[in-house]
């Protein structure tokens, strides 16, 4: 999928999911977790720290911060 794809289908994904659509919020974590589970290495330099780290978030509520965030920012930038 080219960029330009990529970028509005996350747009929209970021439109559906602030009108509550809980649905287009799990598809951007699916989209995102790569970017996110690299950034979480990047902080821990560890493998395993930075996959505890996603499991917690994970189980913890389904990264309720970004999900706040959405509705300030109004999309995600790489690299959160």
């Amino acid at each position: 999928m080219k960029f330009a794809q990529k970028h509005i289908l996350d747009e929209l994904l970021v439109m559906r999911t602030q009108n509550g659509d809980m649905e287009a919020f799990s598809l951007l974590v699916k989209r995102w977790q790569p970017a996110l589970l690299k950034q979480a290495y990047r902080l821990t330099r560890d493998d395993e720290a930075a996959l505890v780290w996603m499991r917690r978030r994970k189980h913890g509520g389904l990264l309720p911060k970004e999900y706040t965030n959405l509705n300030r920012r109004g999309h995600l930038k790489p690299g959160l």
